[in-house]
């Protein structure tokens, strides 16, 4: 690899920006060499602050080095992993069963999006390729999104967007971003091509970090050139072949519409290029040469754009970053010669001109108006209507940080934004912005909580859109929560036995918030005694002691510590080298005296009584940073994830830190992002990493790939709340994802398995002589049955049905047909909640309808009460609307009124030779069971028994064919269906 990559990736790593904080741009400062192939991180801790930087140290090798290509190594060596350790679900006997994990969005908050572009042909069709998320598609003009390609590309960051102008199925898109936003990574995907709009694609190996911008001619189809971080490529065949026709870096890119053979490349110095500026080609890419007379020196360039009006206009205009006395100055030039020469023509702000940033520079012309002029800087978008003189802000709702800009070749009216919070749509020409992020779940999380308030409830710290709130609304709706300070969050801790408070903290710990209503408000506390020179990394973690919940700490140059739930903090200092910073912190969940604090240079300091003296006891580091770190169950027990991609980088101890055991040997050679000990069971273990999640049962001995149906994404963090066993994945790009860390159910001859083996259902009985288990037997999705001494003696039906719609809970109706002693257990593998119901001995069984007994619905569920069609097990549906029982002799009817008035007849199913239900209103939805018994050797009578799941009005009429005798049971309106036991119904049995 030629050096100028690590010069790069140097400067890179320097250039702090204003996408995220709006804080100015820092000049570039001398750094060390760096090693060949990769970049030294700065030991004196320059912009240490920032994002790149803190992204950086999580892949510091053994050597103090960092692979720039460390993404798509590692995603390689995970696909090769996984293939020899497959996911534990398969396995029999595995803790994880046959369970998947669930996306649960946001998909209503969208993140950061790279490149953005329109169907030429199509007003409606937009594309939009994301950092860490993939490739979207809009067919109505971003009302609503599909992923195109799914979530195993070879890399899901996609930038550099082209569509081919003659044929709009055909697009081109580059992996990774380019920008100085170290953290988008994602690089060394190749070029992705599909010549079936999406439906499929073909990887075009080039070996690059990241690409710039992608051009296909709009004369020919057949000729492609790329801008990329290190060269610039040309294909003749359509993509078929690329060569190297520039061995420098290009940022942008433009074709002549005046001359289709005529292109112009523009190249920065801050990427590390010796020879910097314009340069055209006159021969479609072949050859290049220096054009320009009249720029600035190519040495002062910063990121830079370029962008040809439409023919037959000579005007070019040229956006520079322009380094004047180590700051960038705003620049735009101007040419009226196609770009041969240029003069200044906005150069200062007082015309709204703000310049380009590091982040991003695109610029472009509208086709069929030179006047009107759109510029995504990075951190705004710009808009001009007199050719570049006067710049404005546009109105509308749009997320500041812009990353990509694209006009409608047909309607320049229609326009799209690639922001940091998904995309932005205008038609009126950029006066105002739409967000259009609906159903584009994109968000890059840097962190994650369960909420404890409610089952379904889920916190996730983001980059640039603060904090995401769901608590159980349909469709993977998200609520914004904002926590003072920056809009970059990082740790989050509930208080389980107060779980409305909450406490967080921003980037850098600029600010720390608490909230006692569960994020809906915040109160600031960074104040109440946090030392004003306190230091922390980018996205800072705190922690929470499990046996005295209200002690938080958060981790900075010192160890801040909150006995109050985080409303005031106090200092402690852990180590006298205040340069270094706690990246981590986990407490013993066996003696929260126990405390472990890791840091940036992978060292760890322990202390065994809550922080009143410290000890450290680090794993071998070399030149590692460090990642995460979490305590075992049992007291002593550690494991820590150092930085880097191979070797040895995650260690366990079993007393105390003094000694510590490599085990990450059974790993993938890649970065770990989270280290995480179930503290339910000692030795299960989780680890998330740059493409998955990995789990051992072992104590890390040996790993499997636990990942499933989660996107081979970055997966920054793992939360899991040990009560319930719901366990979360943070990834930064495709949301947040769940999954249930208890077994699923598993149908069996004792065990009913509802509404998609969410619900377990088991039950009991008891006589004064004896006792059992009930069998089970299934009806419908929703709905079973169970019986005590053999299969024909039907005696309790149970129906778990889907409320969410009306009170967003599940509800249980049961009905029964005996009056022994009854214990139903109900069991929710979601949220591992259990409700048991009792019917005492002698008494009839009493219906049960609890409404509010499962709060929490699925996010897959729509408003409605709904089961899920189809028996499952079917029973002999009858002709007509009547039920014969006993060989006939006995024919049953049932009708029902609703409190409106409506009314109707239940449809009969028979179940045995004396049992059968009705039901009303859907074929999965069992209303009442009735069973006719030949008590003759008793009482010499036949007995009616009868039980229901509803609260309509009902008419049970029982005719015995024999006798012509006719009884009637009515059961009014609103009242829960009471069980009949009539054992004298019908006398004169014969003998």
């Amino acid at each position: 690899m030629k050096r100028r990559w690590s010069l790069r990736w140097n400067l890179m790593a320097l250039l702090a920006t204003a996408a995220c904080t709006t804080v100015p741009v820092r000049p570039p400062e001398a750094r060390p060499r760096p090693l060949p192939d990769r970049v030294v991180v700065d030991e004196r801790g320059d912009a240490r602050l920032e994002r790149e930087e803190w992204f950086l140290r999580r892949r510091r090798e053994a050597d103090g080095g960092v692979r720039v290509d460390a993404f798509g190594r590692g995603v390689r060596n995970w696909e090769a992993w996984s293939l020899d350790h497959p996911n534990p679900a398969l396995k029999a006997g595995s803790p994880l069963g046959n369970r998947i994990w669930q996306e649960v969005g946001p998909k209503n908050i969208a993140g950061r999006v790279l490149s953005v572009a329109f169907d030429p042909q199509n007003h409606d069709v937009l594309w939009a390729g994301s950092a860490g998320g993939g490739l979207w598609r809009s067919g109505d003009f971003g009302q609503t999104w599909k992923q195109m390609g799914g979530d195993h590309l070879p890399s899901l960051w996609i930038s550099a967007i082209a569509v081919d102008p003659r044929n709009p199925d055909v697009l081109y898109m580059g992996t990774g971003e380019a920008n100085s936003n170290l953290g988008g990574y994602g690089g060394f995907g190749g070029m992705l091509k599909t010549t079936d709009g999406g439906q499929t694609f073909t990887q075009i190996s080039l070996n690059e970090y990241g690409f710039f911008r992608t051009v296909v001619s709009s004369a020919d189809s057949n000729l492609v050139l790329v801008a990329a971080g290190n060269s610039l490529y040309r294909s003749a065949d359509a993509g078929a072949h690329f060569t190297r026709v520039q061995e420098q870096g290009v940022t942008d890119l433009a074709q002549d519409p005046t001359n289709p053979s005529r292109f112009i490349a523009v190249r920065a110095a801050a990427w590390g290029n010796p020879e910097s500026g314009l340069f055209e080609s006159l021969d479609a890419g072949l050859t290049w040469n220096p054009v320009g007379a009249g720029l600035p020196s190519p040495t002062e360039w910063g990121r830079s754009a370029i962008a040809f009006a439409p023919a037959p206009s000579p005007v070019v205009l040229l956006a520079i970053g322009q380094k004047i006395g180590g700051a960038l100055t705003p620049a735009l030039f101007r040419s009226l010669d196609h770009g041969r020469t240029w003069s200044p023509h906005a150069v200062d702000r007082q015309s709204g001109y703000s310049g380009v940033g590091w982040y991003g520079a695109h610029l472009f012309i509208a086709p069929g108006d030179e006047r009107f002029v759109a510029q995504a800087n990075g951190g705004s978008i710009l808009v001009s209507h007199d050719g570049g003189l006067n710049w404005t802000l546009p109105g509308g709702d749009w997320h500041v940080d812009t990353h990509g800009i694209a006009f409608h070749p047909l309607d320049p009216a229609r326009m799209i934004l690639a922001t940091d919070g998904g995309v932005a749509v205008s038609t009126d020409g950029g006066s105002t912005f739409v967000r259009r992020d609906h159903g584009f779940p994109t968000v890059q999380f840097y962190s994650c909580a369960i909420g404890l308030a409610d089952s379904s409830t889920l916190f996730g710290g983001t980059q640039d859109n603060w904090m995401a709130v769901y608590r159980g609304a349909p469709g993977g709706v998200w609520e914004p929560s904002y926590p003072p300070g920056y809009g970059d969050v990082g740790g989050i801790t509930v208080d389980p036995l107060s779980p409305i408070e909450v406490s967080t903290v921003t980037a850098t710990a600029k600010d720390v918030g608490y909230s006692n209503d569960e994020g809906r408000n915040w109160i600031a506390t960074r104040d109440n005694g946090i030392p004003a020179d306190e230091g922390a990394p980018w996205a800072p973690r705190m922690a929470r002691s499990p046996l005295h919940p209200e002690r938080v700490y958060l981790g900075a140059r010192r160890l801040e510590i909150s006995s109050d739930n985080g409303r005031h903090w106090r200092p402690t200092v852990v180590r006298p080298d205040l340069q270094q910073q706690i990246v981590d912190i986990a407490i013993s969940p066996s003696d929260d005296r126990e405390i472990w604090t890791l840091w940036s240079d992978a060292r760890v300091f322990v202390s065994e009584d809550a922080g009143a003296t410290w000890q450290e006891r680090s794993p071998p580091n070399q030149y590692r940073s460090g990642n995460r770190i979490s305590a075992g169950p049992v007291k002593g027990t550690a494991y820590a994830a150092l930085s880097g991609t191979d070797g040895a980088r995650v260690f366990r101890s079993r007393d105390g830190g003094a000694t510590w055991t490599d085990i990450s040997s059974d790993l993938p050679l890649l970065v770990i992002n989270t280290i995480l000990a179930d503290p339910r069971q000692s030795g299960r273990l989780f680890a998330s990493t740059d493409a998955g999640v990995a789990t051992s049962d072992d104590d890390g001995a040996t790993w499997q790939d636990a990942s499933g149906r989660l996107p081979r994404a970055v997966v920054m963090d793992l939360c899991l709340d040990p009560g319930s066993g719901r366990l979360a994945a943070a990834t930064y790009g495709r949301g947040i994802w769940e999954l249930d860390t208890s077994p699923p159910c598993a149908p069996d001859a004792t065990t009913l398995c509802l509404n998609q083996n969410r619900f377990e259902v088991k039950a009991s009985w008891a006589a004064p002589a004896s006792s059992g288990v009930a069998s089970a037997v299934p009806l419908t999705a929703d709905t079973g049955y169970l019986y005590f001494f053999d299969p024909s003696n039907v005696e309790a039906v149970i129906k778990v049905i889907d409320g969410c719609g009306f009170n967003g809970s599940f509800w249980v109706f049961a009905g029964g047909l005996t009056n022994l002693q009854t214990t139903l257990t109900i069991r929710d593998h979601q949220t591992g909640t259990v409700k048991t119901y009792t019917n005492p001995q002698g008494k009839a069984f009493q219906p049960i309808q609890d409404t509010i007994a499962f709060p929490a619905c699925s996010a897959a569920r729509t408003a409605g009460v709904t089961g899920v069609t189809g028996v499952t097990k079917a029973g002999r549906s009858v002709s007509g609307t009547s039920l014969f029982l006993n060989g006939d002799r006995f024919k049953v009817d049932a009708s029902w009124k609703t409190p409106d008035g409506k009314t109707g007849t239940g449809v009969p199913v028979q179940l045995t030779s004396d049992t059968g239900y009705f039901w009303f209103f859907g074929a999965d939805n069992v209303e009442m069971v009735v069973k006719i018994l030949r008590g003759c050797g008793v009482n010499g009578s036949y007995w009616v028994f009868a039980g229901g799941l509803t609260n309509v009005q009902t008419t049970l009429t029982v005719t015995d064919t024999a006798t012509g005798r006719i009884k009637t049971y009515v059961n009014r309106q609103g009242r829960a269906f009471q069980p009949v036991q009539d054992i004298s119904a019908f006398p004169g049995c014969s003998q």
